[in-house]
């Protein structure tokens, strides 16, 4: 139990700080970066639709991620394995190895905001 749990369980805050929510949060992050990243041409535009689809919590080994958490030092790096390693077809597997190119998890978890390499917006 966490020490918020008490002050929360009957809040509307509860699902704010559910592990669903901060999940989704992090594949809202990995869509929207995609999209940034194919509006900038580092990455195929075609990538973004399976990338994007592909970006659901319910799909997401959640036992796996903390485990995986443990040894990583953060979610975000064992979250993208998991979202890469989910390669079904051939072209979705093509645009999930687009997911994080420019971007590693690191940078992802202690700013929040991209930190692209190469070529950028112009």
């Amino acid at each position: 139990m966490s020490l918020l749990t008490p002050m929360l369980r009957s809040s509307p805050l509860t699902d704010w700080f559910s592990d669903a929510q901060r999940v989704q949060d992090m594949l809202d992050f990995e869509a929207a970066l995609a999209q940034a990243q194919a509006a900038c041409g580092m990455v195929p535009p075609e990538a973004v639709g399976p990338i994007v689809a592909a970006c659901r919590h319910e799909a997401i080994d959640f036992a796996a991620l903390g485990e995986a958490a443990v040894g990583a030092g953060n979610l975000a790096i064992p979250l993208v394995k998991q979202l890469t390693a989910r390669k079904s077809a051939r072209s979705r597997g093509c645009a999930l190895r687009s997911l994080g190119r420019y971007q590693p998890g690191r940078h992802r978890h202690r700013t929040g905001a991209p930190a692209a390499r190469g070529a950028g917006c112009r």
